[in-house]
């Protein structure tokens, strides 16, 4: 039986595969996904300098989510308005101020100059401009949104590697 095992894992499609791999952590089964990991191929591939693809994936992802997150913002400040907190919807103002000043001090730490940076940026729901353009600017992120920045420059390869 465990050669049937062996022979059907090595023959899975890549779709097969991590649908599989999915299913056995679904159901907790660590053998079953490393036996899957284990006896996927291995290839060598030929492609982007890994400094650059990893930097760009990196930039083009935490973007996404920061945007995500100021659209979060967005609507918890909505709520707070309609609920009459006007305090909770001023800090909530403030939360997203230093989101973005913290996105966009990361991404000119990276390099970016301002033009490269809004075209880094997705398209920002106009609410979250609106929003942002509120708030008076100037002053640093606050002490949680600096941690959380700097876990994700960790994740930048161009940030780690200075010069590079």
């Amino acid at each position: 039986m465990k050669k049937f095992n062996e022979n059907l894992f090595s023959h899975l499609t890549p779709k097969q595969r991590i649908c599989l791999a999915f299913e056995a952590q679904a159901r907790g089964d660590e053998a079953e996904y490393s036996r899957l990991t284990d006896t996927c191929p291995r290839k060598t591939y030929s492609g982007p300098d890994l400094m650059f693809r990893g930097s760009w994936d990196a930039i083009t992802g935490f973007s996404l989510a920061t945007e995500c997150d100021l659209r979060g913002y967005a609507l918890s400040w909505l709520m707070a308005i309609r609920a009459g907190e006007t305090e909770t919807a001023h800090d909530i103002l403030g939360k997203m101020e230093s989101v973005n000043k913290a996105w966009i001090d990361m991404l000119k730490e990276a390099g970016l100059s301002d033009k490269a940076i809004k075209a880094a940026r997705p398209a920002s729901h106009f609410v979250v401009e609106t929003l942002l353009s509120m708030v008076p600017e100037g002053g640093d992120p606050d002490a949680d949104t600096a941690k959380v920045f700097d876990k994700i420059r960790e994740e930048i390869p161009i940030i780690l590697k200075k010069g590079m």
